[in-house]
């Protein structure tokens, strides 16, 4: 379910079930080319989808972010990390697209999805994986709207 699909008057009552929220992150720096960014946009898009797909009831996809730099980057993902924790989501998936440069060693999520790891591979495969890996995250770490 996409962010802007919830109306404010629902929110309340769809909160208790919408507990993982998908954060994509395009990683553009702003030197890529046109052709490129478009690129990077669509392979986010590809892993946007396998992740939401059956599981649309339950992830809440928030808009990209898509400029990264380096320097603030791991302040900034702590900080924005912690405002989605404390509005109640008690999963947090990163989607990144291209290589896997980001990497979660301060825990800023609790699944990182990178589509380097699933480039050659049909959309199939990347849909079974993916949500193969989502339903282990719910699994290992249960919340009373999964149990």
């Amino acid at each position: 379910m996409k962010f802007s699909d919830i109306e404010e008057a629902q929110w309340p009552e769809l909160k208790p079930y919408l507990d993982t929220i998908l954060l994509p992150i395009t990683g553009l720096s702003g030197v890529e080319e046109p052709w490129e960014a478009t690129r990077g946009l669509e392979e986010l898009r590809d892993l946007i989808d396998a992740s939401e797909g059956q599981f649309r009831g339950r992830i809440v996809v928030y808009p990209a972010y898509h400029y990264i730099s380096e320097s603030r980057f791991e302040e900034e993902m702590k900080a924005i990390s912690g405002h989605l924790r404390a509005q109640g989501f008690a999963y947090m998936i990163m989607a990144v697209r291209g290589e896997a440069s980001l990497h979660n060693e301060n825990n800023y999520c609790d699944l990182l999805l990178s589509y380097s790891d699933y480039e050659g591979m049909n959309n199939t495969e990347m849909k079974k994986d993916v949500q193969g890996k989502i339903v282990s995250l719910w699994q290992s770490k249960p919340t009373s709207s999964n149990m």
